[in-house]
């Protein structure tokens, strides 16, 4: 399901969903930075209108700098502009700036700190008919290997406004990656942007015995069940973690007066045996008489526990039972289900976990505009019993290693695949096959690992993993092993567990350029649509 906190486009899965050049936002955040600040400056080589500055050279003529067909000058003016107090924006596609003029940034810019924004536009194939000249497949990975340098790579206009926006206030070079055509708006003004944060916009809403659903296959309760799980990671986002139960009761019985729900609170419900009351139980809330909700913080509730919330389904009238763990690390939700109209045949599931830290069978990070690709093939794989996490890689340096290692530490994790218009040597792939490998988890519990101010792991074990001629990473036997669960154990006496870089499948050029064509068959041709990431998500759980 899409992740209800991020409030994303509703229409996203819609055959007409909005479609918006990319490169759009950047412009419309030039002239939103024009009013705000007289600082900002904009540079570009004979592309004014290709990159969508032409309206701030317009409105500011004074502030706009036109190179000609000179992009390493175009560097070099902007490197002395950003240590003289300037904003400077430098605009090309990105075969010429950040490629053609790649020393001079190095050099004048970047070595030097300079407050300067490179926009590389025409990123990617999806530049189409203009071929493999004009088709930049290698900026990330030419500007990802200098030092004092962040990346971003947004996914839609809106992003590339916020980006944009957010650049400007932040010192120092930056890389921002745009594509020519029209892509999907996946988000919205409200879905908010954070750098250096991967954000989860695809999050798995089952599992795969289907507990959750009704006899006919529909999600029970779904729209109350939506409402619910908005509630809830409103009230995380609001107060946080860390607070007693009784708080985050409290806030969601105020949330759920808000919204006007009808609910009971710690009403005590009878317990039926043989026509007989035998006991009762009393639920923290009662939601439409319909759902049962439990709230906990800290530990998470046992397998023993939920599989006594499903008894006390089986032996009252209610279906659904919905546990809420404000965890030291994250909010989880267990949805528990009891069928009575398979009543025969009805067994005990631990239950389906809807939160950034719950059940899935692959991480998908995608970057860029191929993300709505990454979205489709999710939605459809659901649909065949396949869960993933979908997460939004719009920062590409830093890397937000905190989050990957959360997603693919989970147990159930079978692999990983990265996917973006980019050749798949240097770019978000091998960016998170670095820092996977570079990983080395020391302790147990969920914290697991400590990173450096360089979001690098603190330790390190170059002998983690081997790779086969396929470059998937097969665990070595001297360093690993695993218990009758796949948990990885040390080998060692010390009993501390280690992280293992899992499997990863890698979206994106391979190894080769791309050639003119319309884009969406160029995306097809080359195995970066939803179809090459389905069958990439089947690969590593087969």
């Amino acid at each position: 399901m899409l992740n209800p906190e991020l409030k994303l486009n509703p229409k996203i899965f819609d055959p007409d969903v909005e479609q918006k050049p990319i490169r759009d936002g950047y412009g419309e955040a030039l002239l939103e930075l024009g009013e705000k600040n007289p600082n900002v400056v904009v540079l570009t080589a004979d592309l004014a209108e290709s990159t969508r500055v032409h309206k701030f050279a317009e409105k500011w003529p004074e502030r706009f700098i036109e190179c000609g067909v000179a992009e390493q000058n175009m560097a070099g003016i902007a490197a002395g502009l950003g240590i003289s107090g300037k904003i400077a924006f430098i605009s090309s596609y990105a075969t010429f700036s950040p490629g053609k003029n790649w020393e001079t940034i190095r050099t004048t810019i970047i070595y030097n700190d300079a407050n300067v924004k490179i926009a590389g536009h025409h990123s990617g194939i999806v530049t189409g008919p203009d071929g493999a000249t004009h088709q930049a497949t290698e900026d990330i990975a030419i500007m990802r290997c200098l030092p004092n340098i962040r990346i971003i790579s947004p996914c839609d206009a809106i992003e590339a406004k916020k980006a944009t926006l957010y650049s400007a206030e932040v010192y120092g070079p930056f890389y921002l990656r745009f594509v020519r055509d029209k892509t999907p708006v996946i988000t919205t003004e409200e879905t908010p942007f954070r750098f250096g944060k991967i954000e989860k916009f695809w999050i798995p809403r089952t599992d795969a015995n289907n507990t959750q659903t009704e006899a006919n296959g529909d999600i029970l309760y779904k729209e109350l069940s939506y409402k619910i799980n908005g509630l809830i990671y409103k009230i995380k986002n609001d107060l946080g973690l860390g607070h007693k139960e009784n708080v985050y009761k409290n806030a969601f019985e105020i949330e759920l007066q808000k919204e006007k729900i009808n609910y009971e609170k710690e009403k005590s419900i009878e317990i039926i045996y043989d026509g007989k009351k035998v006991g009762t139980y009393r639920p923290d809330f009662i939601i439409e008489d319909k759902i049962l909700i439990e709230f906990k913080t800290g530990l998470n509730f046992s397998p023993e526990y939920k599989k006594q919330i499903w008894y006390y389904l089986k032996s009252t009238k209610y279906k659904l039972g919905i546990l809420v763990n404000f965890g030291n690390r994250d909010v989880n939700i267990y949805r528990i289900v009891y069928d009575k109209s398979r009543d025969k045949k009805s067994n005990f599931h631990e239950g389906s976990r809807e939160s950034s830290h719950g059940f899935a069978d692959v991480i998908i990070f995608a970057t860029g505009h191929l993300l709505y690709q990454a979205l489709l093939a999710a939605k459809e794989l659901e649909e065949e019993g396949i869960y993933t996490y979908v997460c939004n890689v719009h920062t590409i340096k830093p890397l937000d290693g905190e989050t990957i290692l959360e997603l693919v530490s989970l147990p159930s994790v079978k692999g990983v695949v990265t996917v973006e218009d980019h050749q798949i040597t240097g770019g978000l792939g091998s960016a998170i096959a670095e820092f996977l490998v570079k990983a080395n988890i020391s302790r147990t519990d969920a914290n697991l690992t400590r990173t450096n101010a360089n979001n690098d792991v603190s330790r390190t074990d170059a002998n983690l993993t081997r790779t086969n001629a396929n470059n998937l990473p097969l665990t070595n036997a001297n360093n690993t092993r695993t218990n009758a669960n796949n948990d990885v154990c040390d080998s060692s006496r010390n009993g501390l567990r280690r992280f293992v870089v899992p499997p990863m499948i890698f979206i994106g050029l391979q190894d080769t350029f791309g050639e003119s064509g319309r884009p969406e068959d160029l995306i097809k041709k080359y195995k970066m649509d939803k179809e090459a990431i389905k069958e990439a998500v089947k690969r590593l759980i087969e």
